[in-house]
């Protein structure tokens, strides 16, 4: 016994020592023509011609596969080309592109000069160009038991073929041009595969098959057969599997599968079936597999009682646009498990059609036309696991449908056209997983109406009325306790229900995209489920989302991350997201930080129009604000005209009155959710503040009331709380000091005080304002002022005279009250310039170091005529004059505010003209930015100003009353009134008279020929601007008058600082001679001595 095992183990060594080795491989390189390289467990050899360049290739893995691959080899190169190897035992020899050996040559020769032992299979890939094979090149080769044949032209098989390979049982003739002989395969008695695919085949000569009496799986896929007959399948009775997908079959003998008794699949796949006989599977009880799809032509039916009784099958697919189907069809199938009638036109199904299923586990009636199903179709299929009815057209699910479907653990209903599930339809289905319900039209109204109505019944208050409306109510899914993915996209479900975060405990994700939800709140990311992931909202109506109470949040939920996506919603960003756009932001603290992630990178507003198109993350919590007020509510507390906005994000109540042509502060709402009331009355009329006592204005922390009429304001206008102060563009001349003294102790919480563009008055009692404003400046304890833009327009400093410097900055408020001292010499100074009074002279145009820049500032509308802006240019221009015109196309510094340089360009003019027109009322007045710097910066220098009226003067009062209010009392001229530009020039300041007669204007001369018309003048100083009558006989005398009223009203300015004296209008009198306004001017000075 030793012995026999020593001498097996020798053999084994024999065989092992047998196979080609690395040194094999260096023997080979140095001692032929062949190069052989070693790679990673294997080798490879290439032999290479001088002549023809022809080449052979092997790759060698030692005991498992050889590859020989041919490159333009001629048959009789083998012996000069080939080397003598010892490969030794291969498994697997595959042959590529080679040409077959000489007829009396075979395979086997090669291989024993390769020495090349026990292939088990071989696969040859005959080059093109050879001859036909013949028996003899597949001699020597008893053993194979796997060959695979395949040329790249038409092939022919000789009948004795195989007579050489009775132990064949694997033959691959794939992909062939063949043509089969009757008596090819009687040597292969032990053949029990056959592929015959992909070849030409019309027909199938009868008896091929007759002694495949083993013969397992046959493969006649992708040929061209067109009948069958039952002798074509004569002899195979053991055949298993047969494939016929592929063919052009259009009829089938009822009994040509009479013979295969043992067939468990079919496939007829692509043909041409037209109808199938009731018997066709009489004699194959063992069928398990039927395949029919993709029919070429629509087969409408299938027989009755096609698969009847065939107790052993498991699996059906037919999709071959079947329109109807027989109740009886699948009678006796009671180990069908799975049946795929999907892709056809199925518009119904009889009630009877499974009810021998009781083990179908997988129904796939996908994409057909069904719209209803019997409540009984599924009463016997206990064990159904997967159901597919997606893509059909059904419309309502009952409550009787799935209730057999016990062990339910998959339904696809998406696509459909539901719009009714009924509120019990999923009772039954407990171990559902995964529902498919998208691209439907689901809103689930007829469950919400019938839960409302049975709580209604049931209610306690018995008051109809039913709060927390979509957390109250429950849809169809309340009992999917096992249910782990749930897809409603593409609905019209307008609620998340309680029940889908509090009653699935198995919930992974939830997908609600595409409907039509327009809230989500705190609430809403409470899931029960400790395996919820995402829940996808995107694409809905959500306008508003409440996360207020998010950082109080019950502990609902579990520890694992869930992912809510919010994006591509229509978001109305107002007050009511404050908490949300918090928490997004990182800035809101919760217990469910790190558990809850919200997606909201493409969340962008719709609403309100202000924030349109802005994304949520690049928001700012001081724009997120809500109406005080409902839009259609019957009592409103904002006040009438105004606009009122609450803001979470510092309590506060912002009220809008500006730009309301209000005369005075409305009254102010009292909110208990607001700490405070930021109000803005700018751009109106208002000439006084109220009283701090006033209803709701005690809590205005933020007053804005720039460009108003305000005159005076007292620490009774105040409030306690104010933090932010802006009367720009008004008419105040000082703070007293209550007023300084609230604004020092407030210093602390002032944040923004804007004062500048008032005609402040830098004299003696301004003198603890200034100093206020100056320490404020220096010390910066108020972020945000305009100190720098205060400038003096009024009293001492102007009249003093001893320095230009004007703005608040630079005033030194100890010279403010010095200047009293020199009350008496400025006194005496006026009496001398009294006695001077006859002025009038005809000499050049002097020019006083106080006289202002420009002669002229001219207002008007570009969309005026031209010709007539022209005209009055050339009149203006007669003499050299300089002067500032202002239109849309100013030439002001645009990166300076257009009001300061419009004050300034009429604080360094002489006069200023308006050529009013109802261009001008439309395109100047009440232009937002001209129309406000008009108002402003004319409201001081009324006196400096002339109306030219184009047009008829009652249809401009009728356009805008308030311009003819604004400018009462200043001087006026008509277009087309004689004389008119020399009585303009005349108002002028150093203005110019004609030496001789005036001469009127010939009205059919152009503005050019007009301004041609120059003559002479003299120059006259002055410094107001009386309404000069055409008379000549009073023009000087009248200049003289108010040239010395003027100069004794100035010097009379500064004594009013220490002895109340009558106002300058008094003096400034027409109604008074000159002698009587001497006589009053000595009496006041006489008391002033006094």
């Amino acid at each position: 016994m030793i012995f026999i095992l020593i001498f097996i183990f020798g053999l084994q060594t024999v065989h092992i020592a047998a196979a080609f080795t690395q040194k094999d491989c260096k023997t080979l390189s140095v001692h032929s023509k062949c190069q052989c390289y070693p790679e990673l467990l294997r080798y490879e050899i290439t032999c290479v011609t001088n002549k023809t360049q022809s080449k052979f290739n092997i790759r060698i893995s030692p005991r498992s596969i050889v590859k020989i691959n041919c490159e333009d080899v001629d048959v009789r190169d083998f012996d000069a080309m080939l080397p003598s190897l010892k490969i030794g035992r291969t498994k697997i020899l595959q042959i590529q592109n080679c040409p077959l050996p000489v007829e009396e040559q075979s395979v086997a020769e090669l291989l024993t000069r390769l020495e090349i032992e026990h292939v088990n299979y071989l696969a040859y890939t005959i080059a093109i160009g050879s001859a036909n094979i013949t028996h003899h090149q597949l001699s020597g080769m008893e053993q194979l038991q796997n060959l695979k044949l395949n040329a790249k032209t038409e092939m022919f098989l000789p009948n004795d073929l195989f007579q050489h390979l009775p132990n064949l049982i694997w033959l691959n003739l794939r992909s062939n041009n063949l043509t089969l002989e009757e008596h090819l395969l009687e040597p292969l008695v032990n053949l029990t595969y056959l592929d015959l695919g992909h070849n030409f085949l019309v027909d199938l000569p009868a008896g091929i098959f007759k002694n495949q009496g083993k013969l397992r799986q046959l493969n006649l896929w992708n040929n061209r057969l067109r009948k069958l007959t039952n002798q074509a399948f004569q002899g195979a009775h053991e055949l298993s599997f047969l494939d016929l997908s592929s063919n052009e079959i259009e009829h089938l003998e009822h009994d040509v599968f009479a013979g295969l008794v043992s067939l468990k699949s079919l496939n007829l796949n692509m043909n041409k079936l037209v109808h199938l006989p009731a018997d066709l599977f009489a004699s194959n009880k063992l069928l398990k597999e039927f395949r029919l799809i993709n029919n070429k032509v629509q087969l409408k039916t299938l027989p009755s009682g096609l698969f009847e009784n065939l107790t052993l099958l498991e699996e059906v697919t037919v999709t071959c646009g079947l329109v109807d189907l027989q109740e009886d069809l699948f009678d006796g199938c009671t180990k069908l498990a799975n049946l795929t009638l999907r892709n056809n036109e199925l518009t119904t199904l009889p009630d009877k059609l499974l009810s021998h299923q009781k083990n179908l586990y997988n129904l796939d009636l996908s994409h057909n036309r069904l719209q209803s199903l019997p409540d009984k179709l599924f009463q016997s299929t206990v064990r159904l696991v997967v159901l597919k009815l997606s893509h059909n057209q059904l419309v309502e699910i009952t409550s009787e449908l799935f209730k057999p479907l016990t062990k339910l653990e998959i339904l696809q209903l998406n696509d459909n056209d539901l719009f009714k599930i009924d509120f019990n339809a999923f009772t039954e289905t407990s171990n559902m997983k995964y529902l498919n319900l998208a691209n439907n039209q689901i809103d689930f109204s007829d469950s919400l109406v019938i839960d409302a109505l049975e709580m209604m019944k049931n209610d306690d208050n018995n008051d109809g009325v039913l709060e927390d409306f979509p957390n109250v109510f429950t849809s169809p899914f309340r009992s999917l306790f096992n249910l782990q993915e749930l897809s409603l996209r593409n609905n019209s479900i307008m609620y998340l229900y309680k029940e889908w975060r509090m009653q699935l405990p198995m919930l992974r994700t939830i997908d609600l995209s595409y409907n039509k939800i327009n809230t989500f709140s705190t609430r809403d990311v409470q899931f029960v489920s400790d395996q919820i992931t995402l829940v996808n909202l995107t694409h809905n109506l959500i306008e508003q989302i409440d996360f207020k109470g998010i950082d109080n949040i019950e502990q609902h939920i579990a520890a694992r991350h869930i992912h809510f996506d919010l994006n591509y919603n229509p978001l109305r960003c107002d007050c009511g997201i404050f908490h949300f756009a918090q928490y997004v932001g990182g800035k809101q603290k919760s217990t469910l930080d790190n558990k809850v992630e919200i997606s909201a990178k493409n969340l962008r507003c719709q609403s309100p129009p202000a924030l349109e198109n802005r994304k949520l993350i690049q928001l700012n919590g001081m724009e997120l604000v809500c109406p005080l007020d409902e839009q259609f509510a019957m009592e409103k507390q904002c006040p009438r005209n105004c606009a009122c906005w609450l803001r979470p994000v510092d309590q506060m109540l912002l009220v809008n009155c500006s730009n309301r042509n209000l005369t005075e502060v409305p009254t102010l709402p009292t909110v208990k959710e607001a700490k405070g009331i930021k109000l803005d009355v700018s751009n109106n009329r208002i000439a006084s503040l109220p009283s701090v006592n006033s209803t709701g204005y005690a809590t205005v922390v933020a007053l804005q009331a720039a460009n108003n009429r305000l005159r005076h304001i007292n620490v009774e206008n105040l409030p306690k709380n104010l933090e932010h102060l802006d009367v720009r563009y008004n008419l105040l001349h000082n703070f007293d000091e209550k007023v300084v003294d609230f604004l020092n102790n407030r210093i602390n919480n002032l944040q923004l005080i804007y004062l500048a563009h008032n005609p402040w008055a830098c004299d003696c009692a301004a003198k603890t304002f200034i100093e206020f404003m100056q320490t404020l400046s220096e010390r910066n304890e108020v972020t945000i002022h305009d100190m720098s833009h205060m400038r003096c327009t009024l009293n001492a400093t102007k009249i003093a005279n001893t320095t230009k410097q004007r703005t608040f900055n630079d005033i030194d408020t100890i010279f403010l009250c010095k200047i009293q001292i020199n009350l008496v010499l400025i006194g005496l100074l006026t009496i001398i310039a009294f006695h001077l009074a006859i002025i009038a002279f005809c000499y050049n145009r002097i020019k006083l170091k106080s006289t202002p820049s420009y002669s002229v500032f001219l207002s008007y509308s570009e969309f005026d005529d031209m010709e007539m802006i022209e005209t009055a240019l050339c009149f203006l221009n007669q003499h050299p004059v300089r002067m500032v015109l202002t239109s849309r196309r100013r030439n002001f510094n645009t990166s300076q505010p257009l009001v300061e340089q419009f004050g300034d360009a009429i604080r360094k003019s002489k006069r200023i003209i308006i050529i009013l027109t109802e261009n001008f009322l439309k395109d100047v007045w009440n232009d937002k930015e001209l129309g406000l710097a008009h108002r402003t910066m004319l409201a001081s220098v009324l006196k400096r100003t002339i109306i030219i009226v184009q047009g008829n003067i009652r249809k401009l009062k009728n356009m805008d009353p308030e311009f003819f209010e604004f400018f009462e009392g200043v001087m006026w001229f008509d277009w087309d009134e004689p004389f008119l530009w020399e009585k303009v020039r005349i108002t002028f300041p150093n203005g110019e008279i004609d030496k001789g007669t005036h001469q009127t204007v010939k009205t059919n001369l152009t503005p050019r020929e007009i301004c041609k018309l120059r003559t002479s003048c003299c120059t006259l100083q002055m410094y107001t601007h009386p309404s000069i009558p055409s008379n000549t006989k009073w023009k000087t005398i009248k200049i003289m008058n108010k040239v010395v009223t003027k100069r004794l009203v100035l010097s009379l300015a500064a004594l009013r600082l220490v002895s109340p004296l009558p106002s300058m209008d008094e003096y400034n009198s027409d109604n008074l001679s000159l002698s009587s306004k001497f006589q009053r001017l000595e009496e006041d000075w006489k008391l002033l001595q006094g």
